[in-house]
């Protein structure tokens, strides 16, 4: 009957460090995810206060204004009216930067809605030349740089 007993106990201990060690697992790997969503962008990110810009499904022929969220070399998040863009959907975006001005095409990735009247859009610049890539990187970078001073 003892024996029956401690083997219990000892068959009890080990599932109970296996539940232990899973968890531990489990933690690990959800930070290492966190970490990876986080270490997603690639590029400086711009944050931009009430700056607009246009933009213009290739489907349509009709312009619509959006404000600048933010901005890196690699894509834009605006925010616009609901249920304007559809994801993966094709646009222009019309831009200027200080003294600069943009025409860069790009691809809808993302969408997010931030008030009953206002989504925010995760765009990716697609079929961008390298022209218009070092022009973009080198705005960025000086306004990086003086936002560091």
């Amino acid at each position: 009957m003892y024996i029956l007993l401690a083997l219990s106990l000892v068959l009890i201990l080990i599932i109970a460090m296996m539940l232990v060690m899973n968890m531990k697992n489990t933690r690990k790997t959800k930070t290492d995810t966190q970490t990876q969503s986080i270490e997603r962008r690639q590029a400086y990110r711009l944050y931009v206060n009430n700056k607009m810009c246009n933009i213009q499904p290739l489907y349509s022929s009709s312009r619509e204004a959006a404000m600048i969220c933010d901005i890196s070399a690699s894509g834009i998040r605006i925010e616009t009216k609901p249920d304007s863009l559809a994801l993966k959907s094709l646009l222009l975006i019309y831009f200027t930067l200080g003294d600069e001005t943009f025409l860069i095409e790009g691809m809808v990735k993302r969408n997010q809605s931030v008030a009953s009247n206002r989504d925010q859009y995760g765009i990716k610049f697609i079929f961008l030349n390298s022209g218009m890539e070092d022009k973009l990187q080198k705005k960025l970078t000086s306004f990086m740089r003086k936002a560091a001073q």
